[in-house]
């Protein structure tokens, strides 16, 4: 038939097949709503009569309708509010208006169907006004208008509105997508979940369809592959070195000069100049004369910006490889001209310390209004205009993390990659120090800071001699009177370096001891005069100085954080001061717990380790470093789990999974176990 089509998406909107049995159906409500229609029009023109081929039940119930009609003609007849048209709220004329009303409900009854229940139909609401009817009760609206001071409140508004929209949806559903939901309405409850759940599962599958080489992980191949990967990781180590040193040995025996005689002449001219003691030549001009035979010698250096363009002609691609470190303390015009000496170009630094200063050196100034890039100090932020970036995120220093979480947190975004010592985290021992004295504060100095700083470096050479001990301070003055005490004894063994927190950039010490100063002076009147830090970038001097210490810190103070008033100053160094002393106050109390890293870009509830914890109280987070940390039952850290959740999808590379983070964390002393979810799928 030309009308096969039809009929086929006329059975798929009745839910039915091309079987014969279900043609029949269709055919049979074909012909109900043919016979509806056929009534529908009689009843609009008023034609009603009974058919001599009705059956019994359908004569039955014309005559129902008739009868029901002419008791509501007579409840009409004999109620006289109905007949009080000036004051009731509708009018119905006659007997032939209420029959009027009856077919028009009917009609729409089948609409209000599709979109009310039986309840909402057969309950109407009720105008909003609040002036009464004549009978003392509210007059009833006529059943879902849902027009301009219908009644309808908002929500229900709202309501049916959804549900116009849920059925045009449900109208373009594909037979596939029509299964589905209908399995889906058996649960009402956890039906999203289940669906989800469903189509993570069909996911992994058609990804493992098409990449076999996943379904390792529920092997023991996945092991075995990174057992290989890590074992082949330090083996290639091992061998750089040898292989970096043997090329260093054939570069150098590499193309020589023989004479005659069968002598080696090529480096004889540059062993003369160097071992001659009369008439020496500068450095320059014997790189200038043996540039060659040098760098064979020599292939890498290691000098400042200043010496660069001292010693080294002004040549181009001088140099294979160029690297600056710490670039920010590195004028721009000082780097440019080793620039030009390299190939290839690495500058590190970090935007987060010192700043280059010219207290002391000339720089060479003009007029540079028409030249903003001219306005920029460091050579690291003038990198930043032009060449790729690329952050680095491991910290490699501290040995416990609370001795780098607070400039992790307030300085680098907790972008920091931590890892401390297992040992060291498990001692339960406080890193940071905090010593209350009583100082005052006299002529930019604090003498009882300084002698209990003195006390404690004595204590800490008499205790372990060969740690190396930093001392910082916050002015100069106040290092030169620490310095001046420590001549009241030599200590030989130990590494000691008294500086002020303008020049310890660079610097590292197993412990470090800080002498704040700031304290009342001797009318009890303390100034918020904060010097450096108080100036435009000073917190950068503080996220130096804390940063320091391999092991220890030892705060020593004559004030409690609380003292200090930086409501108002204009600049983040004196807040983040406050800071930094109330998270030392905590830390040294004992109070210091580590954090776990929250990720804002994914569904936590998804993680595998967030359906571990669910089954096993041992399982926490709470160590940056990995996604669950198993602790024994008297709290210590045993163990580390490492998954496939977001940590695994934030590594740089999969050799920094699979190889670097676990040699890392096994050389820390730490035991790992991994984890994948394709092995928990529900």
């Amino acid at each position: 038939s030309k009308d096969k089509n039809d009929v086929k998406n006329l059975l798929f909107q009745n839910k039915l097949s091309l079987q014969t049995t279900d043609l029949d159906l269709l055919s049979k409500k074909t012909n109900n709503r043919i016979a509806f229609e056929t009534l529908k029009g009689q009843l609009a023109k008023k034609e009603i009569f009974i058919d001599e081929k009705q059956t019994f039940d359908e004569i039955n119930q014309t005559l129902k309708n008739y009868i029901l009609a002419n008791d509501a003609n007579t409840i009409f007849q004999e109620n006289e509010f109905l007949q009080r048209q000036e004051k009731a709220d509708f009018s119905i004329k006659n007997f032939n208006d209420l029959e009027q009303l009856i077919i028009e409900t009917k009609q729409k009854y089948l609409e209000w169907r599709k979109f009310l229940s039986e309840k909402q139909i057969k309950t109407p609401p009720k105008r909003r006004s609040p002036q009464p009817s004549p009978i003392g009760r509210e007059s009833v609206l006529p059943p879902l208008s849902f027009g301009e001071g219908s009644g309808v409140g908002r929500p229900t508004l709202r309501l049916f509105e959804n549900m116009v929209e849920a059925d045009a949806i449900k109208n373009s559903f594909s037979r596939t997508e029509l299964e589905v939901a209908e399995k889906l309405t058996g649960n009402p409850k956890n039906a999203v979940e289940i669906f989800q759940n469903s189509l993570r599962l069909a996911w992994v599958e058609h990804i493992e369809n098409l990449y076999p080489i996943l379904r390792s992980v529920s092997s023991l191949k996945m092991q075995q592959m990174e057992d290989e990967l890590q074992e082949c990781v330090q083996q290639k180590q091992v061998l750089s070195q040898e292989i970096l040193l043997l090329k260093l040995r054939e570069q150098t025996y590499k193309d020589l000069t023989i004479n005659r005689l069968q002598n080696v002449v090529t480096y004889r001219e540059l062993q003369h100049q160097t071992t001659k003691k009369r008439k020496l030549w500068s450095v320059r001009k014997i790189l200038e004369s043996y540039s060659d035979e040098i760098f064979k010698l020599i292939p890498c250096w290691l000098a400042s910006p200043e010496s660069v363009s001292a010693m080294f002609a002004m040549q181009e691609n001088l140099f294979d490889l160029v690297i600056f470190d710490e670039a920010s303390q590195c004028f721009a015009e000082y780097g440019i001209p080793a620039i030009f000496r390299g190939k290839q170009i690495v500058i590190a630094g970090d935007s987060k310390q010192l700043q280059p200063n010219d207290l002391y050196q000339v720089r060479y100034e003009e007029d540079l209004s028409e030249e903003p890039i001219l306005e920029i100090d460091s050579l690291l932020d003038l990198a930043a205009q032009y060449l790729p970036q690329t952050s680095l995120r491991g910290h490699y220093r501290s040995r416990s993390l609370d001795l780098i979480d607070f400039s992790n947190h307030h300085f680098y975004k907790n972008s920091l990659a931590l890892l401390p010592d297992y040992q060291e985290i498990n001692k339960k021992i406080p890193a940071i120090n905090y010593i209350k004295v009583d100082g005052v504060w006299e002529k930019n100095t604090n003498e009882i800071e300084a002698q209990k700083v003195v006390e404690i470096i004595k204590n800490l050479h008499d205790v372990s001699p060969e740690k190396s001990i930093g001392v910082v301070t916050f002015n100069y003055k106040q290092a030169e009177l620490i310095e001046s005490k420590m001549n009241d004894f030599t200590i030989l063994e130990s590494e000691i370096s008294v500086k002020n927190i303008e020049n310890i950039q660079g610097d590292e010490f197993d412990i470090v001891i800080f002498s704040l100063g700031y304290a009342p002076d001797t009318q009890g009147k303390m100034l918020m005069n904060f010097g450096s830090l108080n100036q435009a970038g000073g917190e950068n001097r503080l996220n130096v100085g804390i940063t320091r210490a391999r092991e220890k810190i030892f705060v020593v103070s004559s004030i409690l954080p609380n003292q200090l008033r930086v409501e108002d100053s204009q600049n983040l160094g004196p807040k983040l001061l406050k800071k930094y002393l109330e998270y030392a106050l905590e830390v040294s109390n004992g109070n210091y717990i580590p954090k776990a890293n929250i990720n804002e870009n994914f569904r936590t509830d998804w993680f595998l380790k967030e359906q571990l914890k669910k089954g096993n109280s041992l399982y926490i987070s709470e160590l940056p470093f990995a996604d669950l940390t198993v602790k024994t039952t008297n709290g210590l850290y045993d163990s580390l789990i490492l998954t496939d959740d977001d940590l695994y999808y934030e590594s740089i590379s999969p050799k920094e999974a699979h190889a670097y983070l676990p040699i890392n964390l096994r050389e820390k002393g730490r035991k790992i176990e991994r984890l994948w979810s394709r092995n928990f799928e529900k």
